[in-house]
């Protein structure tokens, strides 16, 4: 019997807002008496990283101290992802704050071409200027993996006007950039399935 634990605190959770007083065995129960399964994410599967190995690296500025920042606007995480679509892969990406985990900037595209983080790193600096006459990107850590696409030379001298410092963490290593690792999978879950949050098994 598989109901998938996301699925029943994702309801137990919604029900207790609602005032409901149930238990999550109790949901569980109830989810496989009607055949209802939580989100399964999809089997298919496409390369999205490719390393650049002969290309000039950052540091890695991080170092996986996620909780170092005290206020918005000191580092930034950036990575995408595919989505599944009738026409094929179609690629995301995201840039979030690290202190406040807001979507600064994002971008979707059916290539995986460097412009494809380019336009989400301008969107992330003008989401925050419209927000605020005060911000400023000087000094900020922008913090990726060694994809091609943010080792490329449009990007590097994209953060050098910005007045950013670029970082990129370690190869092959998820738990170097966890904060976007849990932002796609939530991306993923919550707004790709949306129309479809529950699965009916079949008989």
């Amino acid at each position: 019997m598989f109901h998938g634990l996301y699925g029943v605190l994702k309801l137990w959770r919604s029900l207790r807002r609602r005032g409901r007083d149930i238990g999550r065995d109790q949901v569980a129960r109830l989810m496989s008496i009607c055949g209802v399964a939580g989100i399964v994410r999809g089997k298919r599967r496409t390369v999205t990283t490719e390393p650049e190995p002969s290309a000039d690296r950052h540091p890695d500025l991080i170092d996986r101290q996620w909780n170092t920042p005290t206020r918005p606007d000191q580092w930034r995480v950036a990575d995408f992802a595919y989505v599944w679509t009738l026409a094929g892969f179609c690629y995301v990406t995201f840039v979030v704050d690290v202190y406040s985990r807001r979507i600064l900037g994002w971008r979707a595209s059916m290539t995986r071409r460097s412009d494809l983080v380019l336009l989400a790193l301008e969107q992330a600096i003008h989401t925050r200027r419209r927000g605020s006459f005060e911000f400023t990107s000087t000094v900020l850590v922008h913090h990726s993996d060694a994809g091609s696409q943010y080792v490329s030379l449009a990007l590097t001298d994209a953060l050098r006007d910005a007045g950013m410092q670029g970082s990129i963490g370690s190869v092959g290593d998820a738990l170097d950039n966890a904060i976007m690792e849990s932002t796609i999978g939530l991306y993923k879950t919550e707004l790709i399935d949306l129309k479809r949050p529950f699965r009916i098994r079949s008989a």
